[in-house]
């Protein structure tokens, strides 16, 4: 099939869902539970200083974010901070915001079935993003996304934090790994939300916003295959060589080439999860070549195929 007639058979629309969808998909992140209960009285709470990206779930009752350099936000039930790189806050019942310049003053949480009034629940945690075309979604985004309890824009995730609620406090002790997927979905939701609500954003998800590199995003990600170069990529979006990388690299901040890598390593990584060898999956995303195809694979992923494998990281 010539590029062009790759092009002509995608639809705009149906492109740029496909594309999205691809590309929401590559993202492989685990959610773990480090705290699940409630404070009550003076407290303060934060995941600052561990280095990994987190999340707080706002179960019951309200408390306050602060940020250094921001004005603090008053979070009630319902609600949902996540946060994509490790960031300086502190969470506390209270509007004033805490001196910065101190130590944590931290308290131990009580069960969620405790019985004590006035309390504010909470489940905190942390992200896992695993290397690859997944983790390059997250560039160039806010590293602080809000989920408001009252927002019409997340009317599906509300419903999921209903359930997460009711699993919460079925297994108290956060031991259930409902509770950790519902966790990603729900960072899934705020991730989309973020990238169709702000226009101003640029980044590999915005890419897609637009029906010419929709197309490409979806072409190669359906005939990776193909010996894809920059010309190529040019014709499926109906633009010129310049005016096409010109454009691709404004709005998603990498290269055609980069992208291209990318994606086939992330189908690669498919076909080795559904049982392929090392060979099969390198003819199927275009490498005539296992030394090649192992160079690009370790390139993103860190790890040879063979011992993507072994790892058991499928």
């Amino acid at each position: 099939m010539s590029y062009e007639q790759i092009s002509n058979s995608l639809d705009a629309a149906a492109a740029q869902r496909q594309a999205q969808d691809f590309l929401l998909a590559s993202l492989e992140v685990r959610a773990s539970l480090f705290h699940l209960g409630q404070y009550c009285g003076t407290w303060e709470a934060s995941l600052n200083g561990r280095f990994r990206p987190g999340f707080h779930l706002l179960l019951d009752g309200r408390c306050w974010l602060h940020m250094p350099g921001r004005d603090s936000m008053e979070l009630t039930a319902g609600d949902a901070v996540f946060f994509l790189s490790d960031q300086p806050h502190v969470l506390t019942p209270r509007p004033q915001a805490p001196d910065f310049g101190r130590p944590i003053q931290r308290q131990d949480m009580l069960p969620l079935d405790a019985g004590q009034e006035g309390g504010t629940a909470l489940a905190c945690g942390f992200f896992d993003f695993r290397p690859g075309l997944g983790t390059l979604l997250l560039r160039n985004l806010p590293e602080t996304l809000l989920m408001r309890s009252d927002d019409p824009r997340f009317e599906s995730a509300h419903m999921l934090f209903r359930l997460l609620i009711d699993e919460a406090r079925r297994h108290g002790d956060g031991s259930s790994p409902v509770l950790a997927r519902l966790v990603e979905l729900l960072l899934f939701y705020a991730l989309r939300s973020a990238v169709l609500d702000d226009p101003q954003l640029h980044g590999l998800l915005t890419l897609v916003r637009e029906p010419a590199m929709a197309r490409v995003v979806a072409a190669i990600a359906e005939t990776p295959q193909q010996a894809w170069n920059i010309d190529d990529m040019a014709a499926v979006a109906h633009m010129s060589r310049a005016n096409f990388h010109r454009r691709f690299t404004l709005l998603s901040g990498m290269t055609p080439a980069a992208l291209l890598l990318h994606v086939r390593v992330r189908l690669a990584c498919d076909r080795l999860r559904q049982g392929e060898s090392v060979e099969q999956a390198a003819d199927a995303v275009g490498y005539q070549s296992v030394s090649a195809f192992t160079r690009a694979f370790s390139r993103v992923t860190g790890l040879s195929p063979a011992a993507w494998k072994r790892g058991g990281l499928a």
